[in-house]
């Protein structure tokens, strides 16, 4: 056929009634002015989108804080061991509340068992594509007894503002199973020893604000290495006359450590297969106030693997 025209079929079922008209192909190949019309907005919005997605992307939250340079800032890091995340989180809540310090908190998405850092993060491109900007997301952790908690952050961006300059941190939280289960905080300004110290008192903040000090904590198998327990517990301090809490004084303090060193040696002492002595018997026949109703005998102290019975 010529061109320009088509050809259209109809088909009738048994019950009469006509079907609906198969759709018209044009096959001219020659672009007409609606399709230029269509292609043109097929291409703006494309534009748009890929232009907004640049404007919300981490790299150019960055920029804009740090500057256009961004890629090329140096960066500090510090890494706690993940029992210890609730005290970096006060640490670093202490140190963002110093009087002419402000900041703002970005949160980060699709970070789940992903390794990056921040000078990732600073890189143009699509390097890290998958990562996004989006709500701040905390687990509650133990931070004192009766159910005390603290909100602690799992991956996010504090853009920090202060009389020295802008800064940007980078908290990631300990992630099972991920390329990391320690707690760390990165640091991105223009001077690198002014990012180690804001590490360094981030770290000392988290030993004065340390919330188990003063409290009897439980810490559960977690922390060595044993997986789906709990990582750790506050109790509730028993009362002693009055009503008022039991207070730990430095001689049951010693009087503790002295088991637990005494249990060690003990240990080592049975598997090495050493002999023993008479029950709560030591050198010279002297009897040991710590042997009283144990379990084990006293070795000589000259033997290195001495040590101190095991109490029932």
């Amino acid at each position: 056929m010529g061109s320009g025209h088509t050809w259209v079929s109809y088909a009738v079922t048994a019950g009469g009634r006509a079907a609906a008209p198969l759709p018209v192909v044009d096959d001219d190949p020659h672009p007409e002015l609606a399709d230029l019309r269509r292609l043109a907005r097929r291409l703006i919005r494309r534009a748009v989108s890929a232009a907004r997605a640049e404007e919300g992307s981490i790299q150019h939250l960055l920029a804009g804080h740090l500057g256009p340079r961004v890629a090329t800032i140096p960066v500090t890091s510090g890494s706690w061991p993940r029992y210890d995340q609730v005290n970096v989180q006060a640490g670093l809540d202490a140190w963002l509340t110093e009087p002419g310090r402000s900041h703002e908190i970005a949160g980060i998405t699709r970070f789940h068992h992903s390794m990056f850092g921040l000078a990732d993060l600073a890189q143009p491109g699509p390097m890290r594509h998958h990562l996004g900007l989006g709500s701040v997301t905390t687990d509650a952790l133990p931070s004192g007894p009766s159910g005390a908690t603290r909100p602690c952050v799992h991956c996010a961006l504090y853009l920090v503002t202060d009389p020295a300059g802008p800064l940007v941190l980078l908290v990631r939280g300990p992630e099972e199973h991920g390329p990391t289960e320690a707690v760390t905080i990165e640091v991105a300004c223009h001077d690198a020893e002014r990012g180690q110290g804001v590490v360094d008192d981030i770290r000392r903040l988290a030993v004065e604000k340390n919330v188990f000090r003063g409290h009897v904590v439980a810490f559960g198998g977690d922390v060595f290495g044993h997986r789906h327990s709990a990582l750790l517990s506050f109790l509730d301090r028993p009362a002693g006359a009055g009503g008022a809490p039991l207070r730990v004084t430095d001689e049951h303090m010693n009087a503790a450590l002295d088991e637990l060193l005494d249990t060690r040696n003990q240990l080592t002492r049975v598997l090495l297969g050493a002999p023993s002595r008479p029950r709560g018997q030591g050198p010279g026949g002297r009897r040991s106030p710590a042997a009283v109703g144990a379990d084990a005998v006293i070795p000589d102290p000259g033997d290195p693997t001495a040590g101190w019975p095991l109490r029932r």
